[in-house]
């Protein structure tokens, strides 16, 4: 299995030590505008593999030959969200990269978008190559669902029925599934805040966020390379809404596979709100 990633900062490159510490590939590929970057992180990674049980080839640059026959490609370039910034402030500048990145691009090969806003970057890469919907998708929610898994694990235990769905942002919404028949709502929806506001704060007191997301990618790139067919809230196109979106889905070898997931009426409305932020942000970028 060879995996790209697309951008060599501090994401890219904790996504690719991740993953080369689960052995989940055999070649990762990093490629970044800043070629010495791209290199010095892969010479970086090389000096630690052989204590990974697993052979690996790493190799870095700036040259998207590289990227050739790789069967699943991780976006994570763009501008990076500041104190105060929302995830949408981040559009323009992100899909102007975007499109610079999309034209060199390989046709084959999966695309997981991490970068921001990823619902609509994952819309304009979709929309770009031309590719499958099941074949391009983005991470969507399921950071701010391993957030919320994580802040609940302690006193409720494993509660894997809890996803967070919509835009990867201030309209997202909970779903506690069952765990709300047996937690307390009103401390459910606190924890919920909580982690609305959790990006901002490690950003406001660290400068950005790096291990959840690395091992977000992880979870979504392993469900994939072993085909485990996990449901994971990805972002990926609903057509019905005509945005990209989380939504519980099942994730193998072929990419994303739709499912029907029961909603009630708050989170349907909920989600529904999410749709017209995503298609707003979608017509300011003409897409």
């Amino acid at each position: 299995m060879k995996i790209s990633i697309i951008g060599a900062g501090r994401v890219g490159s904790q996504i690719a030590f991740v993953l080369m510490e689960r052995g989940l590939c055999d070649e990762i590929v990093i490629i970044d505008i800043i070629k010495d970057r791209a290199q010095g992180e892969a010479l970086d990674l090389l000096h630690c593999s052989s204590e990974i049980d697993k052979k690996i080839k790493i190799s870095g640059g700036d040259d998207y030959s590289l990227v050739n026959g790789s069967e699943i490609i991780i976006i994570t370039a763009g501008v990076a969200r500041k104190p105060g910034d929302t995830r949408l402030d981040l559009a323009k500048k992100n899909s102007q990269i975007m499109q610079d990145i999309v034209r060199r691009l390989p046709k084959e090969g999966l695309i997981l978008v991490v970068s921001n806003p990823v619902d609509v970057m994952t819309y304009q890469v979709l929309k770009s190559t031309n590719k499958d919907k099941t074949e391009v998708f983005g991470l969507g929610t399921m950071l701010d669902t391993m957030r919320l898994r994580s802040l609940l694990l302690e006193k409720y235990g494993k509660c894997d029925e809890v996803y967070i769905i919509g835009e990867h942002g201030d309209s997202m919404i909970p779903v506690f599934g069952k765990l709300a028949e047996r937690g307390n709502m009103n401390e459910l929806k606190s924890v919920f805040e909580n982690v609305r506001k959790g990006a901002a704060e490690v950003i406001k007191l660290k400068g950005a966020t790096v291990f959840a997301p690395a091992v977000a990618v992880a979870k979504v790139v392993q469900s994939v390379v072993r085909d485990e067919r996990k449901i994971l809230p990805i972002s990926a196109l609903r057509e019905e809404y005509g945005v990209c979106i989380s939504l519980p889905t099942i994730i193998g070898k072929k990419g994303a596979n739709f499912i029907d997931f029961e909603l009630n009426e708050e989170e349907k409305d909920g989600l529904l709100k999410s749709v017209e932020v995503l298609k707003k942000a979608k017509e300011q970028l003409h897409l």
